[in-house]
């Protein structure tokens, strides 16, 4: 009569637990990713000098920022909005939180690293959309981990939409989307 190893009906029941642990982690890590979508604002007026909102391109471009963003397929679109305490920006994100009803909180353009904490400590998860401006873009890009462009932004540079991709667990993706109605295309920004 031959024995069989002592660990032998145990091998099923310990791969059926493994693997059901690894369903779950896969499961649990796909739902931690945050997914910020970060434009500068639309084209602005000119008047009033401190504050101006937008000119007519910049609400046309408001518009197709919207339509982009209620049809993404990332996370089924945004969960929130972010906008700098500037009249321009708020009015960008306008479309979309009227065509949504998303909630909106304004953030100090001044501090872009309070607007990083509040992201990744209170937003996890989560889809958001950051209103910022030509001189914020790239370090709250920087601040969320993920790869800024190469060139600043210029008083010109209205098209670019910055999706930055944060799993809980490996690496973080930056990819730019050109929009507009001139614009049609994505580029990965290697990391």
């Amino acid at each position: 009569m031959r024995r069989r190893p002592l660990f032998t009906p145990l091998i099923m029941p310990i791969m059926g637990f493994v693997m059901l642990a690894l369903a779950i982690a896969w499961y649990f890590d796909s739902r931690a990713t945050t997914v910020v979508f970060l434009v500068r604002h639309a084209e602005k007026a000119t008047m009033p000098a401190d504050d101006p909102g937008l000119n007519d391109l910049g609400k046309e471009r408001a518009e197709e920022l919207s339509r982009i963003l209620a049809m993404s397929n990332v996370n089924n679109g945004p969960d929130h909005v972010f906008v700098s305490q500037y009249r321009r920006s708020l009015e960008t994100a306008r479309p979309l939180i009227r065509e949504t009803g998303l909630p909106v909180s304004e953030y100090r353009a001044q501090d872009s690293a309070a607007l990083v904490d509040e992201l990744l400590g209170n937003f996890r998860g989560q889809t958001i959309l950051v209103v910022g401006h030509s001189n914020t873009v790239a370090e709250i890009i920087e601040l969320l981990g993920g790869k800024a462009p190469a060139q600043e932004l210029t008083e010109l540079d209205y098209d670019d939409l910055y999706i930055v991709s944060i799993p809980r667990f490996g690496r973080r993706q930056t990819v730019r989307i050109k929009y507009g109605r001139e614009n049609n295309f994505y580029n990965p920004i290697e990391q």
